[in-house]
């Protein structure tokens, strides 16, 4: 039965009722109910305030900057009275151990068995670089030049194709008993081959070294964040606010739950608990549960499934009211926000 949406509520809820029957009707008033407003007739769909208006007749809400951040913490748990808090130094809470290196010798053997099996398959190279990584080494090949007779029978040197040398992953797996071995063909940005061989013993990534790098001191973001270190043993380190989502996924002892330490050990060394607040959720209830106590927490680890459901719906309805917030200062995001917050802290000084 189609109903046309024309005229107010009352009369479409009238026609079901004469129509359907008790109990029908009473299906089609919860729906009226749990329906989008926007689809309710006679109702404006968003709220007066945010309505589109002419220009210059926008009615936004003036708020001060202790009102704008009055309304930010509303919902959030005070932090315990104590003194005034220090970030504490990297030398003092992490340890520095002992990297392993490849030995030169080692190296120099694998680099003569590369370049003789190419040599042996007719793809002449000579390897031009090596850079040392926790789990692998990578040696950077530059292909050679091979001798080829031109249509009018003259020889010409002609150089060996990229996609000869990138066939041989097996040779070259074979010849260095060593597997799998992984060839990017072409390096980015370098005129040259990489083939990626497993070392022999896996060394450990100190997280210390990471974090007293160039490339992370060099960042500004509260929330940056050391990942490990590449192929070459550069230090990798990202911005959690400048990810969309992040997903941590991986087999059965692969080092999830190093990682989820190191990312939350790099967040608590370098925010406050009034620049940071967390939650944890931690269902196995072993992983997690020893960041119980850290002024940084909004609540205990969650540990009882039957509490997730509630913690997620409390997390939207935050992000929902922070939104709401960004909106009537005109703010983009939540460095901008904080950015007009002192703006106006320093206009009212």
């Amino acid at each position: 039965i189609r109903l046309s949406l024309v005229g107010s509520e009352m009369c479409i809820r009238d026609r079901v009722y004469a129509r359907l029957g008790q109990p029908l009707a009473e299906r089609v008033r919860r729906w009226r109910i749990l329906r989008p407003r926007s689809w309710r007739v006679g109702r404006p769909s968003v709220p007066t305030t945010l309505r589109g208006a002419p220009p210059g007749q926008e009615k936004r809400p003036a708020l001060s900057s202790s009102e704008l951040r009055e309304e930010a913490t509303r919902d959030i748990p005070p932090l315990p009275q104590s003194k005034e808090w220090h970030l504490p130094d990297v030398e003092k809470i992490l340890e520095l151990n002992a990297v392993r290196e490849v030995s030169e010798q080692e190296i120099r053997r694998k680099m003569r068995i590369i370049e003789d099996t190419l040599r042996s398959f007719g793809v002449p190279g000579r390897v031009v670089e090596v850079n040392q990584g926790p789990t692998v080494t990578q040696f950077g090949v530059e292909p050679g030049y091979v001798e080829r007779q031109d249509r009018k029978g003259h020889p010409t040197r002609v150089k060996v194709r990229v996609s000869k040398i990138g066939a041989l992953s097996s040779d070259l797996s074979l010849a260095l008993a060593a597997a799998p071995i992984r060839i990017q063909a072409p390096v980015p940005g370098r005129s040259m081959i990489g083939i990626e061989v497993p070392n022999d013993k896996v060394s450990l990534v100190p997280l210390r070294r990471v974090m007293e790098s160039e490339q992370f001191r060099r960042g500004s973001s509260p929330l940056k964040l050391a990942l490990g270190q590449d192929v070459s043993g550069q230090p990798v380190v990202a911005d959690l606010a400048r990810m969309p989502h992040l997903l941590i996924a991986g087999a059965t002892g692969s080092g999830k739950s190093v990682c989820i330490n190191s990312l939350v050990t790099c967040l608590l060394l370098n925010n406050s608990p009034q620049q940071l607040r967390m939650l944890m959720i931690d269902p196995k209830m072993v992983e997690l549960v020893n960041f119980n106590g850290l002024p940084h927490l909004l609540s205990p680890v969650v540990v009882e499934v039957q509490q997730v459901v509630g913690i997620l719906r409390w997390l939207l309805r935050e992000m929902d009211r922070r939104y709401k917030l960004f909106s009537v200062a005109q703010a983009r995001s939540l460095d901008h926000y904080n950015c007009l917050l002192y703006t106006s802290d320093a206009a009212d000084e």
